[in-house]
């Protein structure tokens, strides 16, 4: 049981004490349930997206629509997690700056 429950927490490498609502940009990750390859497969060194995959495009891209002040930068897309930057703040009249 002691094993299962270090697996499961891992250390927060988010910065002690910093306002993460604020304008910036920010590099996330974000991985399936178990780690399982449900968005795609490696081939020829690319990835072909499954339908989950493409649903996770789609919003991806989506977001910004929905959510006012918030842009989608660039992602990448693997069979198992998502890559990609999210700009906060965006039309606050504030310069965007990554933390």
């Amino acid at each position: 049981m002691e094993n299962i429950q270090k697996k499961l927490h891992r250390k927060s490498i988010r910065i002690p004490g910093y306002n993460y609502t604020l304008v910036g940009g920010y590099f996330i990750t974000l991985c399936t349930g178990d780690k399982k390859c449900i968005l795609g497969d490696v081939q020829d060194n690319s990835v072909n997206l499954s339908g989950v995959g493409e649903i996770v495009r789609k919003e991806w891209l989506r977001t910004q629509e929905l959510r006012p002040g918030v842009a989608m930068d660039e992602f990448v897309i693997m069979p198992n997690h998502i890559h990609g930057i999210i700009r906060v703040g965006v039309g606050r009249g504030t310069a965007c700056r990554a933390p």
